[in-house]
């Protein structure tokens, strides 16, 4: 009987730890001018896309695995925007786009 539950508890330790080790990427996609492009895409190339920016612009995308990324933003109608940048295990990061 003890062996299952020390088992149980090394899954859930497991589970904790391995959530806490995810980063998040927010900010807002905007136009030069300042104006909002929810119809904007944004991508790490190797994962999936992030979800469409809201009509302020803005995204979030959490749970991404630390390391080294290119960040591409582009959008019918606009020069495309592309960054590297290195996620840490468990941090967040703001990036605000202008195309």
């Amino acid at each position: 009987m003890t062996k299952p539950c020390i088992t149980f508890a090394f899954i859930l330790l497991g589970m904790v730890f391995s959530h806490a080790q995810g980063s998040s990427l927010s900010g807002t996609v905007r136009t030069a001018a300042g104006e909002p492009l929810p119809g904007a895409t944004i991508f790490l190339p190797g994962l999936e896309p992030v979800p469409a920016p809201d009509s302020m612009g803005s995204y979030r995308w959490a749970d991404r695995p630390p390391g080294i990324h290119r960040l591409r933003v582009s959008c019918v109608g606009y020069e495309p925007y592309e960054l590297a940048l290195r996620l840490s295990a468990d941090q967040d990061r703001r990036f605000d786009i202008r195309l």
